[in-house]
């Protein structure tokens, strides 16, 4: 969900700004779209790689720092 909704579905949005050459709307949409990423990557990435050492899940401290 957070990659669809938050993340491609503002990437388009940010395109769009882009082209009307509004420069605050093509910066603010695809800003967001590398936080959903970035987020839903640290949620997943450790439930697919759990072996993996550094694919560790982060700390509820941590996610408030992020």
């Amino acid at each position: 969900m957070g990659i669809f909704v938050g993340g491609l579905a503002q990437v388009i949005a940010g395109i769009m700004e882009w082209k009307k050459n509004n420069t605050f709307g093509t910066l603010a949409f695809t800003a967001y779209v590398f936080f959903w990423i970035t987020l839903v990557s640290i949620w997943v990435l450790p439930a697919m790689f759990p072996t993996v050492a550094q694919s560790v899940a982060p700390a509820p401290h941590e996610m408030g720092w992020f």
